[in-house]
C-alpha cells in the first residue's frame, strides 16, 4: 500500500452538511423549476403536445437507468480505496470508472436513436408536432446521456469526500437546465 499525504479529505461531519446543503438546494431549484417552466411550457407549447412531450418523459426517465448502480460503485470504491490513501489505485479505479460510465452512458442515445421515430406513433401525434417531438426526444436523450456522465464524474468527487465540488456541479448543472429550458422554448 501507497501512502501519500497529497490527498486531504474534508471531516464526514462537514461532507455531511454539504451534501445536505446539495439536497436541500436542489429540492428548492426543482420547486422554482416546476414553478417557473410549467407555465412557461404551456404558453410556448400546445397542451396536446406539452401531454406527448411528458408521456415519453417517461421513457426518458427509464433510459437514465441504463447506468446500472455503476455511480453507486464508482462512490464505494473510491472511497475505500481513499481510506488506504492509495494515490496509483484510486487513479487506476477513477479511469475505469469514467471510461465504463461514459459507454453505460451512451445506451440511452443509441436507444433513442433507434426509437425517435416511432415516438410520436407511441403517443399518437402527428404532423408538425410529431416533428417537433421527435427532436426533443432526441435533445433529453442527449442530456440524460451527459446526466450520466455527470454522475459518474460527481461520484469520484463523492468518494473522494469532495462535497463541495459536487455540490457547486449539481447546483451550476441544474441552473444551466433551467437557463437552457427558457431559451429552448422562447427560440422555438
Amino acid at each position: 500500500m501507497v501512502k501519500n499525504s497529497n490527498l486531504s479529505f474534508p471531516s464526514r461531519k462537514w461532507a455531511t452538511i454539504v451534501n445536505l446543503i446539495r439536497s436541500y438546494t436542489g429540492t428548492v431549484l426543482d420547486i422554482i423549476s416546476g414553478i417557473l417552466l410549467v407555465p412557461l411550457y404551456l404558453v410556448y407549447i400546445d397542451p396536446r403536445l406539452y401531454g406527448a412531450w411528458m408521456a415519453t418523459g417517461s421513457i426518458i426517465a427509464l433510459l437514465g437507468m441504463s447506468d446500472f448502480g455503476l455511480n453507486s460503485v464508482i462512490v464505494q470504491k473510491i472511497a475505500n480505496l481513499s481510506r488506504h490513501n492509495d494515490q496509483h489505485k484510486i487513479g487506476g479505479m477513477i479511469k475505469t470508472s469514467l471510461v465504463c460510465a461514459l459507454f453505460l452512458s451512451l445506451v440511452p442515445l443509441i436507444i433513442s436513436v433507434i426509437l425517435y421515430k416511432y415516438v410520436p406513433f407511441i403517443v399518437q401525434i402527428e404532423g408538425t408536432e410529431a416533428l417537433q417531438l421527435s427532436h426533443a426526444f432526441l435533445i433529453a436523450a442527449l442530456a440524460t446521456s451527459l446526466m450520466l456522465i455527470n454522475y459518474a464524474i460527481g461520484g469520484v468527487f463523492l468518494g473522494l469526500q469532495q462535497t463541495k465540488v459536487y455540490t457547486v456541479m449539481c447546483i451550476v448543472s441544474r441552473i444551466i437546465s433551467i437557463i437552457a429550458s427558457i431559451i429552448f422554448l422562447i427560440n422555438g
